[in-house]
């Protein structure tokens, strides 16, 4: 079961994420990105407490982010611990520019780094 915490305030929510999130609770947290999206208009993932992860929780946040904004809605990432920030980096997420800018409404890529670290939201 993925370990996770939702605090919600009025049509935004946070979701911190604990422990391992990978392949094995993907679908978990696949549906969790999609319920909350579908309740709020912005949606906060924290990765801070993440202490183990992969490619997957990356891909399935970039898909929320990227259905986010069909809908006119926000998704961001908050903090990311050390094991987030360097799955990333061993992952290929991080980069200096983003995807398809068109995509992304002026906003900027989840990924994108800022100075040392992972751009946040």
């Amino acid at each position: 079961m993925l370990d996770r915490k939702i605090e919600e305030a009025g049509l935004s929510a946070t979701i911190t994420l604990y422990g391992d999130v990978t392949v094995q609770n993907a679908s978990e947290l696949k549906d969790i990105l999609i319920e909350q999206l579908a309740a709020h208009n912005d949606l906060t993932v924290n990765l801070s407490y993440v202490t183990n992860c992969d490619v997957s929780m990356f891909q399935l946040i970039c898909a929320a982010h990227k259905k986010a904004l069909k809908d006119a809605k926000a998704v961001r990432v908050g903090d990311c611990s050390d094991t987030v920030n360097k799955t990333a980096s061993s992952s290929g997420f991080p980069r200096t520019s983003g995807c398809v800018a068109e995509e992304h409404q002026g906003q900027r890529c989840l990924w994108q780094y800022e100075d040392d670290g992972v751009k946040h939201g």
